[in-house]
Order: structure tokens, then C-alpha cells, then sequence
């Protein structure tokens, strides 16, 4: 009668715990990874909404400033920028609406994963 294991049996028992254990760390990783962004996608939602809706633009702009304490979800200032573009009749976006410009913004991939 065997009262315990083998040395083959230990070392697959090893090699498969290393693998769930490798699998969940990859998959925490990237959950992470898609909620930071979400995170900074909203935050960055609301600081247009708020420069959008100041009586001022400018002035609100630089609450965001590169040196402030609104920080993106890796650590680095928001950098936000007010530019105002010519339309196709000529007319300055100031009139009706306002378009904020994000310096650092993150970029997908065409075609990549949202």
C-alpha cells in the first residue's frame, strides 16, 4: 500500500497550480488595465463637461492645469487645452460650443479592444 505521493505526481500537481495561478494574475492585470481606462475616459468626460459649461473657458482650463492635482489614474495631470476652430461658414466654436483638447490623452488602436 502507497502512503504517499510520487515525485511526477508532486512536480503536475505543481506545474498545474503555476498555471491557474499564471492565468488569474494575467487576467487581474488586464481587468485593471480596462478599468483604469474607463476611469480616465469618464473623468475626462466630466472635465469637458465642466470646461464646456464655465462662463469662462479659459479660466476653467486652467484648473486643469499640467502642474494641478487632478490626476489621470496613472498618476500624470490632466493637460487641458480650449481651442477654438474655424467652422466650414467661417463662424468660432466659442459662439456655440467649445472643443477641449486633451495633450495626453490615451489613443486605441484602430480595430483594438474599447
Amino acid at each position: 500500500m502507497r502512503r504517499a505521493f510520487t515525485l511526477v505526481e508532486l512536480i503536475a500537481v505543481i506545474a498545474m497550480l503555476a498555471l491557474l495561478v499564471t492565468a488569474f494574475a494575467s487576467s487581474s492585470i488586464t481587468a485593471r488595465n480596462r478599468a483604469r481606462l474607463s476611469k480616465a475616459r469618464l473623468e475626462m468626460e466630466e472635465i469637458a463637461a465642466a470646461v464646456g459649461n464655465a462662463a469662462d473657458p479659459d479660466a476653467a482650463a486652467k484648473n486643469y492645469a499640467p502642474e494641478g492635482n487632478v490626476r489621470d489614474p496613472w498618476g500624470q495631470a490632466y493637460h487641458v487645452e480650449v481651442r477654438r476652430v474655424a467652422t466650414a461658414k467661417g463662424r468660432d466654436l466659442a459662439a456655440g460650443g467649445t472643443a477641449v483638447y486633451y495633450p495626453n490623452a490615451f489613443r486605441p488602436v484602430e480595430g483594438g479592444a474599447r
